[in-house]
């Protein structure tokens, strides 16, 4: 038999397990977390203060880390004077459109892959595994090429 006690139901009961104590070697790690998120949302954090602060004082060289002057115009000048909206709608209809293609292609292939035996099947699966090695980044300059041939550069 086992060790473990059991409960009203007669199923084993197990001691819920407590969380460790918080010592140094916890501090330690939280801070060195802490650290890592404010270095990756210094981004964001800069680019928040320049676009809020003046022209003039980029031009100055008369920058830090906290804009003297606060100025939102910028922002209403973008909706004004560019279509935003329709650009914005483009992007959400075409991700959209990409996220379920890609939804339905691997869904369809997964299952052929797992539940299907034809031949050539580990060869097909290997190529299509290797593909996902190829950075994206890789890719970007063929694709640019194809794009520039078709005329569609800055179209």
């Amino acid at each position: 038999m086992t060790d473990v006690p059991e409960d009203r139901s007669g199923l084993p009961h197990r001691p819920v397990r407590t969380s460790r104590a918080f010592g140094p070697g916890r501090l330690i790690g939280w801070l060195l977390v802490a650290g890592g998120a404010l270095l990756m949302a210094f981004p964001l954090y800069w680019m928040l203060v320049t676009s809020v602060s003046t022209t003039a004082d980029f031009k100055a060289g008369d920058y830090g880390l906290f804009p003297r002057d606060v100025i939102w115009a910028g922002f209403s000048r973008v909706f004004e004077q560019l279509p935003f909206f329709r650009w914005f709608m483009n992007s959400v209809i075409i991700a959209v459109v990409a996220v379920a293609l890609t939804v339905t292609i691997n869904v369809v292939c997964g299952y052929a892959f797992a539940k299907l035996r034809f031949p050539g099947r580990r060869v097909l699966f290997v190529v299509i595994v290797s593909t996902l090695i190829i950075p994206v980044q890789v890719l970007m300059i063929p694709q640019f090429e194809i794009v520039a041939e078709l005329g569609w550069v800055d179209t």
